[in-house]
């Protein structure tokens, strides 16, 4: 389920990918493991009103349904799937500068 597991900047969590590089040739492919579907679907359920992490988390199934289908090939999910997170990173990014931070004395 996962291409790899690294934390977005706050508020979005943690986002999983496709596959995750083990060593630096071998890719491992994350979209049958059930363990990685539960984890998607607890971070899924456990933000309801973030629309980004909502869209990787749509993106993410789909890819998934792709490559097991042989419509896509693993490597170019996970360069779709890569380019969204960190779209949704630099949005986030952008979304966090614009919003003044509280003053604390």
């Amino acid at each position: 389920m996962t291409l790899l597991k690294r934390k977005i900047v706050s508020p979005l969590p943690m986002v999983l990918c496709l596959a995750s590089p083990a060593l630096a040739e071998e890719v491992i492919n994350k979209c049958q493991d059930p363990a990685a579907w539960a984890d998607w679907e607890e971070k899924a359920a456990q933000y309801p009103h973030d629309p980004e992490f909502q869209k990787l988390h749509a993106l993410w199934k789909r890819l998934c349904e792709k490559v097991e289908t042989g419509a896509l090939p693993l490597e170019d999910a996970m360069s779709i799937f890569e380019q969204a997170r960190e779209q949704a990173i630099e949005q986030r990014r952008k979304e966090e500068q614009a919003t003044p931070s509280p003053v604390h004395p």
